[in-house]
């Protein structure tokens, strides 16, 4: 029995991972209560809920895309394939644990434990996490315009209290007004 483990012993973890990881979305669907998951679901359409699915999985295949080429460019030899494995292994660990640099970590483990240099596998997640900060702050004006673009006050926009304002009055903000006295 102990040759059969030591001979299927990463068989036998990815088992058990995916036993884990299952008992995991179990305990989440429930403690979210599962009537207002389906209830929710039952809104959706069907093809926006596979769009966002692909949209979805487009964004993290390119965030892993992006950390191969950083680990490629420094010299470590990982398929790509692998790549997006540990990707995904990171995401699925955030939604978890504490921080979203639970992932990081998670993903950290996997290429040390797979062989990797662990300096250069830690430089690349830390470049990684600041190409990520970077695009998002070039995204951010792109976020912005609907909130310049809803009545014509653009000079009040600028401001942080119109900013506030703006996003107060928005159709579908989920921000409730109190009432005033």
């Amino acid at each position: 029995m102990i040759k059969w483990l030591r001979e299927n012993r990463q068989t036998v973890v990815r088992g058990l991972g995916s036993l884990l990881a299952l008992a995991l979305l179990l305990i989440l669907i429930q403690e979210e209560g599962d009537g207002q998951l389906f209830s929710a679901l039952r809104r959706v359409s069907i093809v926006y809920l596979l769009l966002g699915l692909l949209a979805l999985l487009v964004s993290r295949t390119f965030a892993a895309t992006r950390w191969y080429v950083l680990l490629r460019s420094a010299g470590v030899k990982i398929p790509f394939l692998r790549a997006i494995m540990l990707m995904f292994t990171g995401n699925f660990s955030s939604n978890f644990l504490p921080t979203t640099i639970g992932g990081d970590v998670v993903r950290l483990g996997g290429a040390m434990q797979l062989g990797y240099d662990r300096a250069i596998c830690l430089a690349s997640l830390v470049a990684d996490r600041l190409i990520g900060m970077a695009g998002m702050m070039v995204a951010l004006p792109l976020g912005l315009i609907p909130l310049f673009s809803l009545d014509g006050a653009l000079a009040q926009s600028f401001t942080l209290a119109g900013l506030f304002q703006k996003a107060w009055s928005l159709p579908g903000a989920r921000w409730k007004r109190f009432p005033s006295g």
